[in-house]
């Protein structure tokens, strides 16, 4: 489909606009007004400039003020490409860590706050629609990500492929139910990088009361889990939020034995097995969100 990246960037910006105003961020935007339009997918590049936007914020929530992020495009007429530059004012990266940031699960994060999987999905984006996504530190420090994308043409992949990933918008509020606190953030990772809220419950009996507080768009629950497991929290969300059962996805990394199998057969929802793929993880979630769509 043909797309306005200008749109899609202010789209982006403001799917995390409360975020960035609420960690002191300026937004400055350096967008054409008359640049061709691309043959991409909107919604995967609405994901990845997400993705870029909630790693600069997190890396400048800690650094001294004034704190920016500055998105500008430059079109090469000659190459027939667009660059976009998304630069933050954070600390920056060290020059031997760079080439790794986009490798799956590698992050630079303190322990529990990421795993890193936004930027090799961003990656991954990116090279299907035939372009190029590198990071280098900032002539002043902080880090600049530069994604260059062909204008007119999909190179190396076709409709099938770009519609891949589909996106969740607009943003959910998704209970991540596991007692494995690094499992829980891998997921978490991939939902928070698509602009979504989520909110870990540790066991059965601590999401029960996160559900007795508020509201939840999908609730996503390992099957095996000390004292109250993802069985038992079914039941209990059946019996006093019906309305709630319709949402839930279960986690599973273990064979099956005849009593899970016997509840997910009866349970009838989807199931997303370990390891992770950030494309299942968000096409199960998807249709979990927008059941009409499949």
């Amino acid at each position: 489909m043909w797309v306005d990246l200008p749109a899609v960037i202010r789209g982006a910006v403001e799917l995390v606009d409360y975020g960035l105003r609420t960690s002191g961020i300026e937004v400055r935007l350096d967008l054409p007004d008359d640049m061709p339009r691309l043959f991409a997918d909107s919604d995967q590049l609405t994901q990845v400039f997400v993705n870029l936007f909630v790693n600069a914020q997190q890396a400048m929530e800690d650094a001294p003020p004034p704190r920016c992020l500055t998105v500008s495009v430059h079109v090469d007429a000659l190459a027939d490409t667009v660059r976009i530059v998304v630069a933050d004012t954070g600390p920056g990266i060290p020059e031997d860590v760079l080439p790794r940031i986009f490798e799956p699960f590698f992050t630079t994060k303190r322990m529990g706050e990421g795993t890193g999987l936004g930027l090799s999905v961003s990656d991954g984006i990116i090279k299907s629609h035939g372009g190029t996504i590198t990071a280098e530190r900032g002539p002043e420090g902080g880090l600049s990500i530069n994604v260059v994308l062909p204008i007119g043409q999909v190179t190396g992949t076709d409709d099938a492929d770009v519609q891949a990933v589909p996106n969740l918008a607009p943003p959910a509020t998704v209970l991540i139910v596991d007692d494995e606190p690094e499992v829980a953030q891998t997921l978490g990772d991939m939902l928070i990088a698509e602009g979504h809220h989520v909110v870990f419950a540790d066991s059965g009996h601590s999401a029960l009361q996160q559900i007795g507080a508020r509201r939840f768009d999908v609730v996503i629950s390992d099957l095996r889990m000390a004292g109250l497991d993802g069985a038992g929290l079914f039941r209990e969300i059946q019996s006093t939020r019906p309305g709630l059962v319709d949402r839930m996805i279960f986690v599973t990394g273990d064979t099956l034995g005849p009593t899970a199998r016997r509840f997910l057969d009866e349970a009838e929802r989807p199931v997303i097995e370990k390891p992770f793929a950030p494309t299942e993880v968000l096409r199960v979630v998807g249709s979990v969100l927008h059941p009409s769509r499949t």
